[in-house]
């Protein structure tokens, strides 16, 4: 009883209540901070605390060697919680994560190129849902990217050459590209030389066909001769004189 009569409305407007104001905060009156202020005090701390680590080295390196560690161990307690954290975290802040992402494949383009290709091996059918969107989305992009053999890019140089040609491929004459993984796009034929200079626009089939030929004019010439004297017909012209 001695010690509650010592406890003067002064002392008792010092106690700290739920949402009671205080001098400090925007709707003064009392003298203790109100709990919405309270959290916006305790934040701003933590950002200045923040911010004061992330400019000494020293201390920084140290936070986030104990971050990893806790992640680790929470990962390596219970894998499947540490993945909900995660994808609760990307799902909150999706720029902030992306921006990570981009960072870790800009440090690290080897493993970032293969977990992309064991993705794509892993999930065919997502991965050719994934293209054929995105070729939806972007008609004029994958008709540049069809023609970017050995730094060709020039779509208005391809368009000049194809209308030169009359709209049909330069070896065979017909009007259908053929489809690719790029969709029906005419093919940018290029010098395999050192340069890679643009020779024509072909159709699918003619530029894989030169290709299988490796752009040898000796070995497309002795192709022509042997599709007009094929040996078989000297092997059949000598058994109808022998018989």
């Amino acid at each position: 009883m001695i010690l509650l009569n010592l406890i003067t409305p002064e002392i008792k407007a010092r106690v700290r209540r739920p949402g009671q104001i205080t001098p400090t905060c925007e709707h003064t009156r009392g003298g203790v901070i109100c709990d919405a202020c309270r959290r916006e005090r305790v934040r701003a701390q933590d950002r200045a605390k923040g911010k004061a680590i992330r400019q000494d080295p020293e201390r920084h390196a140290r936070r986030k060697k104990n971050a990893s560690t806790w992640a680790k161990k929470t990962y390596d307690a219970d894998p499947e919680k540490g993945a909900a954290i995660t994808r609760a975290w990307r799902q909150a802040n999706p720029e902030k994560s992306k921006e990570i992402d981009r960072r870790w494949r800009e440090r690290n383009p080897e493993k970032s190129a293969a977990n992309t290709r064991a993705w794509q091996r892993n999930n065919k059918e997502r991965w050719a849902d994934t293209r054929k969107a995105w070729a939806s989305r972007n008609p004029e992009r994958v008709r540049l990217n069809s023609r970017k053999y050995s730094g060709i890019v020039d779509a208005h140089l391809c368009d000049a050459v194809l209308a030169l040609q009359g709209g049909v491929c330069a070896i065979c004459q017909g009007s259908n590209p053929g489809s690719g993984r790029s969709g029906r796009t005419w093919q940018a034929d290029h010098d395999h030389a050192p340069g890679g200079l643009l020779r024509g626009m072909l159709c699918r089939g003619c530029n894989v066909g030169l290709g299988h030929f490796k752009d040898s004019p000796d070995t497309l010439r002795r192709a022509i001769s042997y599709l007009e004297n094929p040996p078989a017909n000297d092997v059949r012209a000598r058994e109808k004189k022998q018989a």
